[in-house]
């Protein structure tokens, strides 16, 4: 192959020239008739085939010399298994696949990693051949999208686009990336085709090697492959990797225990880590410090913060920057309320007074002076079992059923639409309870609860001295975390006598999260909250306390009763309100949890019915909220007959502002994204999968000081030879000199 072949074809033509000459200067003889031109005739032929043995020599040398100039000019290459022709650089069809997620903020103190890899796409297209066209990808762990996702002749364009791209706050998974880009240019038959994938060394973007490797070893034949690895590998790094609401429901002015957990991705022990909680952009509420973080540990920081006004709400953790900025600080939406609605039903009130069913429920709920009660934020309703089917559910957060025998069809199909936009149900079961129904109805027809009971209690309640414990560490569930420190929660000591075996209706650990009903309602996997000591050491266990999500709401089952009949659990305060009200938060905070997505997830809310129709705004985090140019458009819609609002562009961790028209009372809103805290391990891919992947791509370690151009110039069209041509040139101008200058002595 030739980049230059014109110079080919006027070498090769230059050949003909000492071929004229030599023809043009051939010797003619006169004929002279001499009688003693006899003697030297012998002499005569044998001079004459040397002489023309010199000339063809010399003639082949410059013949060769002309040529071999040609091609030095010409700059022969080895051919490329792609990327040029015999007549020169063909052009190139390109997918550039720029790797945007948060592991690429991660700085040397000079650039980041983003910047270095926008200055590699840069170089990369600018050594696109004339004609070439490129189109632009971000990679990251979602299905590959980007600003230029066909091919564009415009190379200005593409690389404008590069140049003015924004990191995001996703996680990495190249495999979809790599995937696209070869589906991109499978049809592409005119020219070369190449792709260019411009990302870390971070491992976790390659957690699909097999699959990327057999991608790129099967379009191999058709499609060049760079692996342009930038960045210096990092070893440090501490990240806030969850942040929580762990106390009761969000109620404006009372103190709101949250728990920030810091996880240490380096590979050094991290000192004295100072943690800020921010609500909203009002200075620091509360800051604290963590003494030691050993490498790949995580530890937890209880923080507090108060809110001042109703409505929605941005909570954030933050910690001193260091060299990735991306997870340094974390941010929730929280749902500031004046009050919190609770219907208690009892289905045994008894003699009323500490023989009621709901007694010590009653006081866990408002565990204030009676004179105080009106003040206490939980609002509390008590009916007995007869009234519930006529009792409208709506205008509560939770409902309480205490030891209630059985429900009428109607309320169970109010219970199903309460749940739907967000109620929440907690069951105290007890001797009245129809177990058949709770299992047949409850737990199996409409699946509300997490397990089915036994058909029978096991336990004498007369008997004070034969009891059950509840586990003493290792708690799993938000609910019960606060125990797993006895230091400050003081220990789970409370005696069960009696209770029913309680099933999972599911696998706790295995299946997805949430399975659709056959009317479409997502319904959670069943989890334990709460369980039994184990009998016997190193054994499981059953569960005192389950859960489950259904639609929008949660629903929780006891194994035991509210009341002393059979637990002495109300008699010991310092448990039982604790229990009670993190099992209200939880309740409270899954009305909420829409407002919280994971980063790339879309966000739905569920509006009110008079919304249908109306625009909201919605501001970015690092937006204006105010400045209604610079926010994004969305309107409120119907979803199966469910008023909701969607937005999809949730690729930057922290808060959105949304702003919702309507008459002369605008709806505000908060919502966080939070980002997937595993981006935060920087971990690099093993050097036997780099040499791996060099089988089947080009990979190279990029730093600025290389000119990118030059290595994928090299690699598009193989290596050149005109050094070894220019050489040659000079040895047969040399040997020619010589050979022409002994020629002509005379002989």
């Amino acid at each position: 192959m030739f980049l230059n072949p014109l110079m080919f074809w006027i070498g090769a033509g230059a050949i003909s020239v000492p071929i004229v000459i030599h023809l043009l200067n051939k010797r003619k003889f006169e004929r002279v008739v001499w009688g003693a031109m006899r003697f030297l005739k012998i002499s005569v032929e044998q001079n004459q085939r040397r002489l023309q043995i010199e000339d063809m020599l010399l003639l082949a040398l410059r013949c060769l010399l002309l040529f071999i100039l040609g091609m030095t000019l010409a700059r022969c290459t080895v051919k490329s298994p792609s990327g040029a022709g015999w007549i020169g650089q063909q052009t190139v069809t390109a997918v550039v696949l720029l790797d945007n997620s948060y592991s690429m903020s991660a700085t040397d103190g000079a650039k980041s990693r983003f910047e270095l890899a926008k200055d590699a796409a840069d170089q990369a297209i600018a050594a696109l051949p004339t004609g070439s066209s490129v189109c632009v990808l971000f990679a990251s762990d979602y299905t590959p999208t980007g600003p230029i996702p066909e091919p564009t002749f415009d190379l200005g364009l593409a690389r404008k686009t590069i140049k003015e791209a924004r990191v995001s706050d996703r996680a990495t998974n190249l495999y979809p990336s790599v995937k696209k880009a070869v589906d991109t240019l499978r049809d592409r038959r005119a020219g070369a085709r190449e792709i260019y994938l411009v990302t870390d060394t971070q491992a976790l973007g390659w957690r699909q090697f097999g699959e990327i490797r057999k991608t790129l070893d099967d379009a191999q034949k058709d499609v060049r492959t760079h692996v342009v690895l930038v960045g210096s590998p990092e070893t440090q790094n501490i990240g806030v990797s969850d942040l929580r609401l762990v106390s009761g429901p969000a109620v404006i002015g009372y103190p709101l225990h949250f728990e920030v957990q810091l996880t240490n991705y380096g590979k050094s022990e991290a000192r004295d880590v100072r943690v800020k909680l921010r609500v909203d952009a009002e200075q620091p509420s509360d800051e604290g410090s963590v003494d030691i973080i050993p490498p790949g540990s995580s530890r937890s920081l209880s923080l507090f913060a108060k809110f001042k006004t109703e409505g929605g709400h941005s909570v954030t953790a933050e910690i001193d920057h260091d060299h990735l900025p991306a997870d340094d600080s974390r941010t929730i939406a929280v749902r500031a309320l004046t009050q919190v609605k609770i219907l208690v039903v009892d289905g045994d009130p008894g003699a009323g007074g500490r023989e009621s069913e709901t007694f010590y429920l009653r006081n866990a709920l408002v565990p204030v002076p009676r004179p105080e009660a009106e003040q206490y934020y939980n609002k509390l309703t008590v009916i007995t079992a007869q009234e519930l089917d006529a009792a409208k559910l709506d205008p509560y957060d939770a409902v309480f059923l205490c030891n209630v025998t059985d429900f009428t069809e109607s309320t169970l199909a109010a219970f199903a639409e309460y749940l739907k936009k967000g109620g929440g149900l907690v069951f105290f079961p007890g001797e009245n309870i129809q177990v058949r129904q709770y299992n047949n109805e409850l737990a199996k027809k409409y699946q509300f609860l997490p397990a089915t009971l036994s058909d029978e209690p096991h336990g004498d309640a007369s008997k004070d001295d034969q009891f059950t414990l509840l586990q003493d560490k290792n708690f799993e569930h938000p609910i019960a975390a606060l125990w797993n420190d006895p230091a400050s929660s003081g220990t789970l000591n409370v005696h069960f006598y009696r209770m029913f075996d309680l099933t999972p209706t599911g696998d706790e650990k295995q299946g997805p999260e949430t399975t659709k009903n056959a009317e479409g309602i997502e319904i959670g996997r069943p989890r334990t909250v709460l369980r039994f000591a184990a009998a016997e050491p190193g054994q499981i266990g059953k569960p005192a306390m389950m859960e489950r999500t259904w639609g929008a709401g949660r629903v929780v089952l006891f194994a035991s009763t509210a009341d002393n009949a059979w637990n002495d659990m109300g008699a010991r305060p310092n448990v039982f309100i604790p229990l009670i009200h993190r099992t209200l938060g939880s309740i409270v905070s899954r009305q909420d949890a829409a407002l919280n997505v994971k980063v790339g997830e879309r966000f739905a809310w569920r509006a009110d019915n008079r919304l249908i129709g109306k625009e909201a705004l919605i501001a970015r985090p690092g937006i204006d909220a105010n400045d209604p140019q610079a926010n994004e458009r969305s309107k409120i819609g119907l979803a199966g007959n469910v008023p909701l609002l969607t937005y999809d562009d949730t690729s930057y961790a922290g808060a959105y502002q949304v702003r919702i028209s309507g008459g002369d009372d605008p709806l505000n809103i908060v919502f966080a994204a939070q980002p997937d805290p595993d981006e935060s391990r920087l971990e690099e891919i093993a050097p036997n999968q780099v040499d791996d992947l060099s089988k089947v791509a080009d990979v190279a370690r990029w730093q600025t000081t290389q000119n990118l151009a030059d290595l994928i110039q090299k690699n598009r069209v193989g290596k050149e030879l005109w050094k070894i041509f220019a050489f040659a040139a000079i040895a047969l101008a040399t040997a020619e000199t010589i050979l022409a200058h002994f020629f002509s002595k005379a002989k």
